[in-house]
C-alpha cells in the first residue's frame, strides 16, 4: 500500500470514528431529550399518566383516577387527587396526594416492585356487604389472568409505605344471634341500632353493617406483599402506628404500636411486640375472623406488665377510672358468648387489691368461670360497680364472700 493510500485510509477511519461518535452522541441527546420531555414537562407527565392509568386498568377490577402527576419521573412521582374505586363505583381509597418511589427496572419487569409509597390524608374503605362472600379489596385486586399453574404470577411487592393523617373505615355484615327467637332477634336488632349500643351498627339494603373506625392514623409499613391468588392475601410489617381506634363505641388512643399482620380470606392474624396506650404497655398476638354473622370471631392473648384500668374501658366500660396492675388476658369467642379470662392477675382498684385469676363470659347473661382470687382488702362497692347491672350475674365468689345478682 502506497503512502497516499495509507493516508486516505487513515482519514476514512478518522471520519468513521467521528461520525460513529457523533451518532452515539446524537442518539444519547435524542434519548435524553425524550426522557426530559416525558419526565420534566407537562406534556410528558400527561403521557406517563395516561400510560399508568391504562396499565393499572389491566391489573385492577376497578378504576384508578389520578388528577395530576408531577416530579422527576425517573425514580418517583407526586400524585394528586388519587381515587381507587371498585366496578360498582364505591371508593376503596381516596387521597389528597401521594408520593411513590420506584426504579424503572422494577416497574418495567414482570414483578411490580415499589420502593416507597406515602399517602397524605387518605381515606381507606374496607367493606363486605350483606350477602357478599368477598371484601371490596379482594374484588379490586382479583387476579383475572389464568396462569398455567397456581402461584406462577408474580406478586405485587411494596417495600415500604406510610400513611399520614389517615382515616380507615371497616364495615362488615352483621346479623342478630341466629339461636334467638324471632322476637328476641328483633329486640337485639333494635338495641344494636341505638346510640347507646356497644357496637356501631347501621341498616343498609339487604341487611345490617357493623362499623369499626381508625382515625388520625399515622403509620409506617414495611415488607408489604399482596399475594396474587384467588384469596388475595396481604402480609405486612407495621413498624409504627398511632391513632384513635374505635372497635366498640368507646374509642381508645393507641400512642404507638409495632406488629406483623397477615390478612387472608377474611382472617387477620397478628403479633404485636408493642402496644402503648396512654398509661399502659402491652404485647398481643392472635387471630380475628371477620365477616361472621354475629361480629368478629376472636382468639387473642394480651399481656401487660403495666396496665391502667382506664385504658381498658373501651373493652369493658364499667371498669373504674383509677387502678391498674399486670395480667395476661385471653379473649375468645365461644358459642355461649365472649370469654375474657384474666390470669396472673395483680390488680389494684379503689379500696381493693386482687391477685389470682378469673374469667367472665359475656352474652345475655354474665357467667364467671375459673375464679381463683385473693382479695386484701376488698371494697364491695368497687366490685359491684364493675358488674353489669342490667344483666343477670351467675356465680362470683371471692374467698368466703359471694357477690350475686339474681336473674330477673
Amino acid at each position: 500500500m502506497t503512502e497516499s493510500s495509507r493516508r486516505r485510509d487513515s482519514i476514512f477511519q478518522a471520519r468513521l470514528r467521528f461520525w460513529t461518535l457523533a451518532g452515539i452522541l446524537i442518539g444519547v441527546a435524542i434519548a435524553s431529550l425524550l426522557v426530559l420531555l416525558l419526565t420534566q414537562t407537562r406534556w410528558g407527565h400527561e403521557q406517563v399518566l395516561g400510560f399508568t392509568l391504562r396499565a393499572a386498568s389491566e391489573r385492577l377490577e376497578g378504576t384508578l383516577e389520578i388528577q395530576r402527576l408531577d416530579g422527576n419521573l425517573l425514580a418517583g412521582a407526586r400524585l394528586y387527587g388519587v381515587a381507587l374505586r371498585g366496578l360498582d363505583g364505591e371508593p376503596f381509597l381516596l387521597a389528597d396526594s401521594a408520593f411513590v418511589e420506584y426504579s424503572l427496572r422494577s416497574v418495567a419487569g414482570d414483578e411490580l416492585v415499589l420502593d416507597n409509597l406515602i399517602f397524605y390524608d387518605p381515606q381507606i374503605f374496607l367493606r363486605q356487604l350483606p350477602g357478599d362472600t368477598l371484601w371490596n379489596y379482594q374484588k379490586i385486586f382479583a387476579d383475572t389472568t389464568a396462569p398455567a399453574e397456581p402461584g406462577t404470577r408474580s406478586p405485587i411487592v411494596l417495600r415500604a409505605a406510610s400513611l399520614v393523617g389517615a382515616r380507615i373505615l371497616v364495615e362488615m355484615a352483621w346479623e342478630p344471634d341466629e339461636e334467638l327467637s324471632p322476637v328476641e332477634q328483633r329486640t337485639e336488632i333494635a338495641e344494636a341500632l341505638t346510640d347507646t349500643s356497644r357496637i356501631l351498627v347501621r341498616e343498609v339494603p339487604g341487611g345490617y353493617l357493623r362499623t369499626m373506625r381508625f382515625t388520625d392514623v399515622d403509620a409506617d409499613l414495611a415488607r408489604i406483599v399482596s399475594a396474587p391468588d384467588e384469596l388475595g392475601g396481604i402480609s405486612l410489617r407495621v413498624e409504627r402506628f398511632s391513632g384513635d381506634v374505635q372497635i366498640f363505641r368507646q374509642p381508645v388512643r393507641v400512642q404507638q404500636a409495632e406488629m406483623d399482620l397477615a390478612f387472608r380470606d377474611s382472617q387477620l392474624e397478628f403479633r404485636a411486640s408493642e402496644i402503648v396506650l396512654p398509661a399502659s404497655r402491652l404485647t398481643a398476638f392472635g387471630a380475628v375472623v371477620l365477616g361472621e354473622a354475629n361480629g368478629p370471631r376472636l382468639d387473642i392473648t394480651v399481656q401487660g406488665d403495666t396496665v391502667a384500668l382506664r385504658d381498658l374501658q373501651w373493652l369493658y366500660p364499667r371498669l373504674p377510672d383509677e387502678g391498674g396492675g399486670s395480667l395476661v388476658l385471653l379473649i375468645e369467642s365461644r358459642p355461649e358468648g365472649t370469654l375474657y379470662l384474666a390470669r396472673d392477675l395483680r390488680l389494684s382498684a379503689p379500696g381493693t387489691r386482687l391477685e389470682g385469676s378469673f374469667g367472665v363470659i359475656l352474652n345475655d347473661a354474665v357467667r364467671f368461670v375459673d375464679v381463683n382470687l385473693q382479695a386484701d382488702p376488698l371494697r364491695v362497692s368497687t366490685v359491684e360497680q364493675m358488674l353489669p347491672t342490667e344483666l343477670p350475674v351467675i356465680g362470683l365468689r371471692i374467698g368466703g364472700l359471694e357477690i350475686r345478682q339474681p336473674a330477673s
